[in-house]
């Protein structure tokens, strides 16, 4: 069968919600395409993968509960997005419970919810991609699951989740963006007695303040102008499971109280609702800020913060703990030429070297960036410094045409007039690249006139890069 394609695959029986869905959902890397009946999605699945299928229950010649366990089967991951009538409400906590990532009801008042519904699908279905692409590691490499690494800092992280995981105690990862906070939750939720239920990942930054409570907590019918059915939290959703808040320091105020009775209580209220309904779910939250300093400034309550915190792990920037470069460098190159159809390429010593000097203020998601554009620019079986971006080069000693040799090894004249070379070079192409290549505006930058700049250019840049 071919690879996942980007594709919405809806299977619809309503003229108008096609024609909504059309016109409303805009999103240029992705295609739509529309079938009408039972025996079009069964043949199209056996021959294509989308990402996300969008359905009604109303479709010629199936069962709704009946197909989905047989979609679920199939060799591919695809998250499946029911949209019922109001007559049919009773078959939500069964599609639920089926692994369905969302249900929504007719008629559709407000759009901005079918758009938050795709989108929440299309980054769960991104999600299970990079975890399944990642794999789990061989011996060889070092680590813990998705997580690769044998620096005291990681086999410190390592210890924390083998000890926490069996547990229920609520957790709070900490760390730069880009550390793999993701990676160490589901981890946990992996190593647990939940790892057979739901593991459902929100990213507090990315949800809209106004979708907070409804979001996570679910209304009734009549909560709120546009809310013409019940509907089921992501609490809800993950009761008997792990619930993963990323960047938890984003959560309103209002919300925050709601949260601590979940954790204290283990209650949630739909929007709506006079009564309370009972959920067992462990939380994992993790933040790129310094919630202790919120809580001073009154940004996050002392009581949540607390209780959130009984246990912490420190997702470590990867400028502490370089000597797990090469493994995650070396992995990361394995999986990304094989993704690319690409024979396998390997490192040179001197990537390498400019690795464990470079800052990587993004961490591991820089690296693995870097990676992939050298892959992209790569043409033989060595990735060298040229694949390079310029800002990495920059902090390096290592120069991009020496054939691999450590200008220490030289002597003293010799490493001079080379390190001078790289940082000519360097120097000149990073502020090409800050300024498009605009040759009056870099010069500007240089403090140089145009002519001795571009004199430069011709002695130190590249022919094939990109200048005017």
């Amino acid at each position: 069968m071919s690879r996942q394609e980007e594709i919405i695959l809806c299977a619809l029986s309503d003229d108008s919600l096609k024609e909504v869905i059309k016109n409303k959902i805009q999103n240029k890397n992705l295609t739509i395409v529309f079938i009408d009946d039972a025996a079009q999605l069964v043949d199209f699945l056996e021959k294509r993968i989308p990402r996300l299928l969008v359905m009604q229950s109303d479709l010629k010649g199936f069962s709704l509960l009946s197909l989905i366990p047989w979609i679920q089967s199939l060799p591919f991951f695809l998250e499946i997005m029911v949209i019922l009538s109001e007559s049919e409400k009773q078959l939500e906590t069964k599609l639920l419970k089926q692994g369905v990532i969302d249900v929504l009801f007719l008629p559709l008042t407000h759009i901005d919810h079918l758009e938050h519904s795709i989108q929440k699908a299309l980054e769960a279905c991104y999600l299970h991609e990079k975890l399944e692409t990642f794999g789990d590691i061989d011996e060889k490499e070092g680590g813990l699951g998705t997580l690769v690494g044998k620096s005291a800092a990681m086999l410190a992280v390592y210890e924390l989740i083998r000890n926490v995981a069996p547990t229920d105690s609520n957790v709070l990862i900490s760390g730069e963006s880009g550390t793999g906070k993701e990676l160490i939750a589901k981890a946990i939720h992996r190593n647990s007695k939940r790892r057979d239920k739901a593991f459902i990942v929100i990213n507090c930054a990315a949800m809209p303040e106004t979708l907070f409570e409804s979001e996570l907590f679910g209304y009734v019918r009549g909560a709120f102008t546009g809310a013409n059915q019940d509907k089921m939290g992501l609490f809800e959703s993950a009761n008997d499971g792990s619930i993963f808040l990323d960047e938890i320091g984003e959560v309103p105020m209002g919300t925050q109280a709601k949260l601590l009775r979940v954790l204290q209580e283990g209650e949630i209220r739909r929007l709506g609702e006079s009564y309370n309904r009972h959920v067992n779910v462990r939380l994992i939250a993790a933040t790129n800020r310094d919630l202790g300093e919120m809580v001073e400034k009154g940004l996050f309550r002392e009581d949540l913060y607390y209780r959130l915190n009984v246990i912490s792990i420190h997702a470590p920037p990867l400028r502490d703990r370089k000597e797990d470069i090469p493994l995650l460098a070396q992995r990361i190159t394995r999986l990304g030429s094989a993704k690319l159809g690409k024979k396998k390429m390997r490192l040179s010593a001197e990537v390498l070297e400019a690795f464990k000097v470079y800052s990587w203020p993004g961490n591991v998601r820089e690296l693995e960036n870097v990676l992939e554009r050298a892959l992209v620019l790569g043409s033989g079986d060595v990735i060298s410094v040229k694949e390079l971006p310029p800002k990495l080069l920059s902090q390096s000693f290592y120069l991009g045409d020496l054939d691999e040799i450590n200008i220490y090894d030289l002597k003293y004249k010799e490493a001079k007039k080379r390190a001078l070379h790289h940082f000519n070079r360097s120097y000149i192409m990073n502020i090409l690249e800050k300024v498009e290549g605009n040759i009056s505006h870099a010069s500007e930058k240089a403090g140089l006139d145009r002519s001795n700049f571009k004199k430069i250019i011709r002695r130190y840049v590249p022919k094939n890069k990109n200048v005017s």
